[in-house]
């Protein structure tokens, strides 16, 4: 496969990726944000916050932060819920499980 075409495909996936409906982000083996798509930034409700650079731990800060997800109770703390939120964090090659947000909408996470 030659460069043009190899930067070819990469330029049409990223195009289906930004337009996609479907949230998707990319996190490197560092744990920070390399991208996400504008449907997660929509979906999760984070308009005005870029969990791009961040940590995945910055990013669950935020979210416990801002009650993105329901069931948080008023007695949990960041501590225990970020711990419950990572105990299955690439501990598996796979892993999906469902949540609910505060919109009401329901979302399946793969990791």
């Amino acid at each position: 496969m030659s460069d043009s075409i190899s930067e070819h495909v990469t330029q049409t996936l990223a195009q289906h990726i930004s337009r996609s409906e479907t949230g998707l982000a990319l996190i490197g083996a560092d744990d920070r944000f390399l991208y996400c798509n504008p449907a997660f930034i929509t979906l999760l409700n984070l308009e005005g916050y870029s969990p791009v650079g961040r940590t995945h731990n910055e990013f669950l800060a935020w979210v416990f932060a801002h009650c993105v997800f329901q069931g948080k109770e008023e007695s949990v703390t960041l501590e225990e819920w970020m711990a419950q939120a990572c105990s299955r964090y690439r501990k598996q090659p796979y892993h999906t499980f469902e949540a609910a947000l505060n919109s009401g909408k329901w979302v399946l996470i793969v990791q």
